[in-house]
């Protein structure tokens, strides 16, 4: 399991990754846990992800940068469940990040492609009901554009409870573009691509 957050800096604030770095020190002080920046890499032409890896490889406290949305997520990865645990709830204590709830009301006020992408980032690994039936709605969309923005935010998901409105979506006739949205989203959301997830 992985734990994640919308960062309420965007990708035109060039000075938050030394910010972040200063950050990762603090982390030290409160956990004990030190932190190293590792590497950059380029996870698509649109994000790159920025790497800190813990002292003895447990696991990593990632930064990454989506050019399209403008949005900066945290990513943080480890060995057990309980040790992303503590690192993430010491970091929620340093860094300020988007509730939510935050991130659902803009995208249901506004169901655009960055309002729907920048909740899915912010959502955790469990399904939960408020996030679902947004992008159910979402997914049944006259729009195209909407129902493209709502199928890359399912794929960021991969949650299974997903793929039946993706299905419903793909059985409809739809251009090329939506269609392979679709595709990739239910093979994200595929119990074989994912562990089950359960509602909360």
């Amino acid at each position: 399991m992985t734990r994640r957050h919308v960062l309420p800096s965007d990708t035109e604030d060039h000075g938050f990754m030394s910010r972040f770095r200063a950050t990762l020190s603090r982390l030290h002080e409160k956990t004990g846990l030190r932190f190293a920046f590792s590497h950059t890499e380029d996870v698509s032409d649109d994000i790159q992800k920025h790497v800190s890896v813990e002292a003895e490889r447990r696991g990593s406290v990632n930064v990454l940068e989506d050019l399209e949305t403008q949005t900066r997520w945290l990513l943080i990865e480890g060995e057990s469940e309980a040790f992303e645990k503590q690192v993430d709830e010491a970091l929620l204590l340093l860094l300020e990040i988007v509730p939510l709830r935050q991130l659902r009301g803009h995208a249901r006020k506004k169901p655009t492609p960055v309002a729907l992408k920048r909740m899915a980032l912010g959502a955790g690994s469990v399904a939960d009901a408020e996030t679902l039936e947004i992008l159910v709605a979402s997914l049944a969309s006259d729009n195209p554009i909407r129902v493209c923005g709502a199928a890359e935010a399912a794929a960021v998901l991969g949650w299974p409870e997903l793929r039946p409105a993706l299905e419903a979506a793909a059985a409809v006739k739809r251009t090329s573009r939506v269609k392979r949205e679709l595709r990739a989203a239910i093979a994200a959301c595929s119990p074989a691509q994912t562990a089950p997830s359960r509602m909360v």
